[in-house]
């Protein structure tokens, strides 16, 4: 039975669209994005670290090597290395996109693979895709027509791939073929009635329930491995985008959000674009790291 702890705000961050939390079990630090910042963040025994790059940033996920991430800016995959506090970016890939569309989120498999999802930036055209990188092969598109490709996870035992395409309010499952990276058998696991808004990024946890923020619906919802809702939990923020698991006995929920504006006065949501906490008493699954 699932036990957990109201949200919380742990981290003021005052993003404007925080995404991508990834918790390296490592180093014990947990690490994200403000898309519309151009910044990414680092939070390590209570202290958050902002680093500012000239490239917009959407995705950040930890390589083997200390102090060094894989990064995503528009159609670019970069190096991200932190050097005597310094930050050196370096372009390792550049993958063919349409010209309106950018790199959102994305996930290393349990190989090392980088797997990332791209959206069409104006929000209207079905031109996002779902990429496979494999280092040693060329970029493969594996799916396409939507307009925001987004979450990216799998169930603990590897047999299955999950992904958000926010959209069309469906989360897709389909089987995984860890060696080749081959996705088969497509079926609609969720789908998401409009008055809980718009499913975004997720996680699965080590039983295999899969873990969604819903954009717009001020929740963040529990499902069962067979995709039907187990918990509904309730934000104080309209907009939470991301979730990974993390702490040291990873049980602990981290939740990124973005701010947002109350259309009756206009004012900023109190603590959106903030990072909250909740605990629990299970545990989310370790990362892999990208291996190039």
């Amino acid at each position: 039975m699932l036990i957990y702890s109201k949200p919380k705000v742990l981290i003021k961050s005052n993003t404007t669209l925080g995404e991508g939390p990834v918790w390296n079990h490592k180093t014990c630090e947990l690490s994200f994005v403000d898309i519309m910042s151009n910044r990414f963040f680092v939070w390590k025994k209570n202290i958050l670290k902002s680093y500012k790059i000239s490239e917009n940033i959407s995705c950040l996920l930890p390589a083997k090597n200390k102090d060094t991430w894989i990064g995503t800016s528009k159609n670019k995959i970069l190096k991200i290395v932190k050097k005597n506090k310094k930050i050196m970016t370096k372009i390792i890939k550049i993958i063919n996109e349409p010209k309106q569309n950018r790199f959102n989120d994305g996930q290393c498999d349990c190989l090392g693979r980088l797997w990332l999802s791209t959206m069409d930036s104006q929000q209207k055209n079905q031109t996002g895709q779902l990429w496979f990188v494999n280092p040693h092969k060329k970029p493969t598109v594996v799916d396409r027509n939507f307009v925001i490709g987004n979450g990216i996870d799998w169930s603990p035992d590897n047999k299955n791939l999950y992904f958000v395409a926010s959209d069309k309010r469906i989360i897709y499952s389909y089987s995984f073929n860890i060696k080749s990276g081959k996705l088969t058998n497509k079926k609609i696991l969720i789908k998401v009635p409009k008055n809980r808004g718009y499913p975004d990024g997720i996680c699965v946890d080590s039983g295999g329930y899969i873990w969604v923020a819903y954009w717009d619906g001020g929740c963040v919802i529990r499902h069962f491995p067979n995709g039907k809702i187990n918990k509904i939990i309730k934000m104080p923020i309209k907009r939470p985008t991301s979730i990974c698991f993390g702490g040291k006995d990873l049980n602990l929920l981290f939740i990124t959000s973005a701010k947002n504006f109350n259309k009756t006065n206009g004012k900023l949501d109190k603590n959106s674009g903030n990072i909250f906490v909740i605990k629990t008493n299970i545990t989310g699954k370790k990362i892999s790291f990208y291996k190039s």
